[in-house]
């Protein structure tokens, strides 16, 4: 088994992780390592593409890939140390990690004076138990949430679908309905439960507005149709008490339905060490959206800039 050593590990690179990093290194605290379980540190950031980062941070309007590329080059400088494409399966009694990396025969055992867990966030998927809309029907191939389509259609170049509708209308949801109608695809309506857009007004002009994309607040879908493709959805019109409408079902003929309907945070690891050994880990830190979900970048980056300077002065 490899072993490897570090004052402070900090799991996860995006914009908490990365800032993490250098205010802990700038507070004086010795080998600083971020795990990141991609090929390339940056977290989600190298595939959000759209301006509207580091206005705060960086006075400039920056796109992610961008805003990304700032904060690694600021680690580099600092001195942070990285090991990227390594997966963090556990959390070990005595300050321990394990790892798995391709790079490496076998597992890997990192022993760090304190972690920080700047784990991000997953999406809340349709039809799961931590989500609120159920959604009957079959389980066809064409739904996608709006994190994986964003993924898929700017790194991967692919595209996902030709027809959509789109489930919830945050920022991520706009942002993604934009970039659709950009590969020529039609979004025929993004779909809301609340009675209104749940995204920054400047995303519902710059999104929906300026591509003539229907928004439908106090709506939502009820079923999904087709077998080997999604063929269309049943979306229903929902009173002041988000009951369904008798009589408002509507067939919108799609082959791709993208669902944005929150986020939650990425706290696995915790749990896992919590329910096996009975009690919460020592030394081990939570920021970002890991901890609370926002919805500005320089806001995640400078809860982690903070636990970085809190965590690197315990040591």
């Amino acid at each position: 088994m490899r072993e490897m050593e570090a004052d402070i590990v900090i799991v996860g690179s995006g914009p908490a992780g990365l800032s993490a990093a250098v205010a802990a290194k700038r507070q004086g605290a010795g080998r600083v390592l971020v795990v990141e379980r991609l090929s390339a540190p940056g977290g989600l950031l190298p595939q959000c593409i759209h301006s509207g980062f580091g206005a705060r941070l960086f006075g400039a309007e920056l796109t992610g890939p961008e805003y990304a590329e700032k904060l690694i080059r600021a680690a580099a400088a600092a001195g942070v140390d990285f090991l990227t494409d390594a997966f963090v399966s556990a959390i070990l009694p005595e300050d321990k990690l394990r790892v798995f990396s391709p790079k490496f025969v076998g597992v890997t055992e990192i022993t760090a004076g304190a972690v920080i867990l700047a784990t991000g966030c997953r999406e809340r998927p349709i039809g799961s138990l931590s989500s609120p809309i159920a959604v009957a029907g079959t389980r066809p191939s064409g739904v996608f949430t709006a994190g994986t389509a964003q993924r898929m259609i700017n790194l991967g170049c692919y595209r996902v679908g030709n027809r959509a509708v789109i489930l919830g209308s945050g920022d991520i949801g706009l942002i993604v309905s934009r970039r659709l109608a950009l590969t020529g695809a039609e979004v025929l309506a993004v779909v809301e439960q609340a009675n209104r857009c749940g995204g920054m007004a400047r995303n519902r002009r710059q999104c929906l507005d300026a591509f003539g994309i229907p928004l439908l607040t106090r709506h939502t879908i009820t079923a999904l149709h087709g077998n080997a493709r999604l063929e269309a959805v049943s979306v229903i019109a929902l009173d002041d008490q988000g009951a369904s409408v008798p009589g408002t079902e509507t067939l919108f003929e799609c082959d791709t339905l993208i669902v944005s309907v929150g986020l939650i945070p990425e706290t696995d690891l915790l749990l896992d060490f919590r329910e096996k050994f009975g009690r919460d880990p020592k030394d081990v830190f939570v920021c970002g959206n890991a901890r609370k979900i926002r919805q500005m970048a320089d806001d995640i980056a400078e809860d982690g800039r903070r636990a970085g300077e809190r965590v690197a002065s315990l040591l």
